[in-house]
């Protein structure tokens, strides 16, 4: 029996489930045909996140996408797709997860060493409490 009442969403389920089962197999092509299917979304996804302006200033929305990937790209050999949507939530995970670690990383403050280095700037480490 059909658990699913839209088709089109069923067949879409049913490739994803097809793709996961080729890329546990080995089939590279299988993962480039899943990232290719998932990218617009995970872009959409990441694109909607709130993203703190320190992590934007360092970051952009390809950037974040791509560690994304990079996280979960090695993992998605082991990935059980027990229900519709499951992909896409764990991406979601990932994501907010990636952007809360990005947004607690500080920026090594910069001072400038030398009108004679041309301006260089160079990073200081700044402990806390020895301001």
């Amino acid at each position: 029996a059909n658990t699913f009442r839209n088709p089109g969403l069923t067949a879409k389920l049913a490739t994803t489930l097809v793709l996961l089962a080729q890329i546990r197999a080995g089939n590279q092509s299988a993962r480039t045909q899943l990232w290719e299917r998932y990218l617009k979304p995970l872009n959409r996804l990441v694109r909607g996140h709130f993203i703190p302006y320190r992590v934007r200033a360092l970051h952009d929305v390809d950037d974040i996408v791509m560690r994304v990937i990079e996280q979960v790209d090695p993992k998605l050999s082991e990935f059980e797709y027990r229900r519709e949507g499951a992909l896409m939530d764990y991406l979601r995970t990932v994501t907010r997860h990636l952007i809360i670690s990005l947004s607690r990383v500080r920026e090594p403050e910069r001072e400038e060493l030398s009108p004679m280095l041309g301006g260089q700037f160079v990073a200081r480490k700044k402990l806390i409490g020895n301001g």
